[in-house]
């Protein structure tokens, strides 16, 4: 009997965690967007409701140092992957120029006033263009060893000129190396 007991309680605890699991897999975090331009002006993108308008999807970082374990540069900036497609990207462009001007093409994540630029993303290596507060940290390898030279924050602007762009991870490693400060 004590055995039939300590099995229903074992297969319990399997059924229970793996419900808790599966529908923490499922779960949404939930962004704000904001309207930018090329100059870090920003706008709260709201509905026809004049509600603040939410995406969902889940905060991640972005980090060379994890394509290149041994490299000398790393850059890492947070993002939100988006559970949406191009389509909705366009629409939400397409309510930011409608509602503060051309120049304000950029949709953006933020959690509040003073959240750090970030981007959107598609997936992990699809992002959509904007205003980015890259960290950058720089080393010198000698004998193996790394020592940090320079580590600092800096805002930079990825995209087009005049309107939004996606960008692979590949492009925004080739923009950051060649825009060191």
């Amino acid at each position: 009997m004590k055995m039939r007991m300590k099995i229903k309680i074992i297969l319990s605890t399997v059924i229970f965690s793996n419900l808790f699991f599966y529908i923490k897999s499922f779960s949404l975090e939930k962004t704000y967007i904001i309207c930018a331009d090329k100059l870090k002006n920003w706008k709260w993108l709201k509905d026809e409701n004049n509600q603040y308008l939410e995406v969902g999807g889940y905060w991640d970082v972005w980090d060379y140092s994890k394509e290149n374990p041994q490299a000398v540069y790393n850059f890492k900036f947070n993002y939100f992957s988006i559970n949406e497609d191009y389509h909705y990207i366009n629409k939400i462009v397409h309510m930011c120029k409608n509602n503060f001007g051309m120049e304000y093409f950029i949709p953006q994540p933020a959690n509040s006033f003073n959240t750090s630029w970030s981007l959107f993303s598609l997936n992990k290596d699809l992002f959509i263009g904007g205003n980015v507060d890259v960290s950058q940290k720089i080393f010198i390898n000698s004998e193996n060893i790394f020592d940090l030279v320079l580590s600092q924050q800096k805002i930079y602007y990825l995209g087009g000129k005049t309107s939004n762009k996606f960008l692979k991870s590949r492009e925004i490693i080739d923009y950051l190396f060649n825009n060191i400060h």
